[in-house]
């Protein structure tokens, strides 16, 4: 008996220092974001970290998906993406903070046909293009913005693909599973020579605004003010500049 009760103890003992473990190590900020800004927010993360000694932690998706965690976990104070889609989310958001004006751009897997128009998109030896879903992910509401102003939607309808977010996309370009895709400035600028290469695309789909926006509930909490601070910082926006935004 006694045995089990020491054995009960030390489980018991066990239990509390793992609790108090995540405790020590919990993040004093959660956010999510666009999956398309991913690479700069981890830097502007990482930078934030440097300064101020704070932990944050982040998850990615494309619209819908960071809109539900938001609703869905009441600790996540801040969500990254697009004015727009945040607007149409009720009361979840209090407050926007503008980060920068998104652009869509058209790239191309190595070793496949260059893209420097619309018309270049019903080259024959194009036979898969993708975008990002049109219905959860700004960037594929703006492609297929971009495909109707150009009269495109019938001509390749074939040829197009849906996929889920733009770093997917980025990866079935880098993979070449696809010749083409629509994606985000800023993911493009971060693949590099992985693809083949991309063109902005300047019009024809509705101007993207990037913000921070605040959950509900959140407004006076200092961590989340420290760090909306930040992103006014110079160091942020030449991290978000060199991205495109």
């Amino acid at each position: 008996m006694m045995k089990s009760m020491k054995q009960l103890f030390i489980i018991a003992l066990s239990v509390f220092a793992l609790s108090a473990s995540s405790l020590v190590y919990a993040a004093d900020l959660l956010i999510v974001s666009g999956g398309g800004y991913k690479k700069p927010m981890q830097q502007v993360i990482q930078a934030y970290q440097t300064v101020s000694g704070k932990q944050v932690d982040a998850s990615y998706g494309n619209m819908r998906q960071i809109t539900a965690q938001a609703q869905a976990s009441s600790k996540i104070a801040l969500a990254i993406g697009d004015e727009k889609f945040f607007g149409q989310s009720g009361k979840l958001f209090a407050a926007t903070q503008p980060i920068g004006t998104g652009k869509l751009v058209i790239a191309w897997a190595q070793g496949r046909p260059q893209i420097k128009n619309a018309q270049d998109l019903t080259n024959p030896a194009i036979t898969r293009i993708g975008h990002p879903h049109a219905k959860k992910a700004i960037y594929g509401r703006a492609a297929v913005e971009w495909l109707q102003s150009n009269h495109l939607t019938d001509a390749i309808s074939e040829t197009v693909m849906q996929l889920s977010t733009v770093p997917q996309v980025s990866s079935y370009l880098v993979a070449r599973e696809i010749d083409a895709g629509f994606i985000n400035l800023t993911d493009a600028i971060g693949l590099g020579d992985r693809i083949g290469g991309y063109t902005l695309l300047e019009s024809g789909y509705e101007r993207i605004k990037i913000v921070a926006a605040t959950v509900a509930g959140h407004e006076q909490d200092a961590e989340l003010q420290a760090f909306l601070q930040f992103l006014q910082s110079e160091q942020a926006k030449e991290i978000f500049t060199r991205y495109g935004l």
